[in-house]
């Protein structure tokens, strides 16, 4: 497949004039460059981590992922080693990950997030805008 390759595309007019986002069923995601099955990437653990809001609620996380056992295990390694704050969402996602990797999805932390009311930064992980948020290093 060499499509794209070169400057040969035919000019617009001989377009059928049918809407371009046909197959946006199927590709879901394709835009944003990820799958909703797809692994929770470096990044979005990062933006998840650093909103205020979630922090004051990572507890609610792992209860809602069944993970409550966790809580104060990772309470005790981010407080023994000296981390900050923000530092219990990533743990916790982690964790998550880890013990849950069919649930610990794009899709599935999109989700989680909505159940919990944090619509607007499920929304940006879900149209890949958190990317803009993130600092850069």
């Amino acid at each position: 497949g060499t499509e794209g390759g070169g400057g040969s595309t035919p000019p617009a007019s001989t377009h059928s004039g049918g809407p371009d986002n046909l197959d946006g069923f199927q590709r879901r995601g394709s835009k944003r460059g990820y799958q909703d099955s797809d692994d929770i990437t470096e990044e979005m653990l990062e933006y998840v981590s650093g909103n205020p809001m979630v922090m004051k609620k990572w507890q609610s996380l792992a209860h809602q992922t069944g993970l409550s056992s966790r809580i104060p295990v990772i309470q005790a390694r981010i407080r023994n080693e000296g981390r900050d704050f923000d530092e219990h969402v990533t743990e916790f996602l982690r964790e998550w990950m880890e013990r849950k990797p069919g649930e610990a999805t794009i899709g599935g932390l999109i989700s989680l997030l909505r159940k919990l009311r944090f619509n607007e930064t499920a929304m940006r992980i879900e149209d890949g805008s958190y990317k803009k948020k993130l600092k850069s290093f």
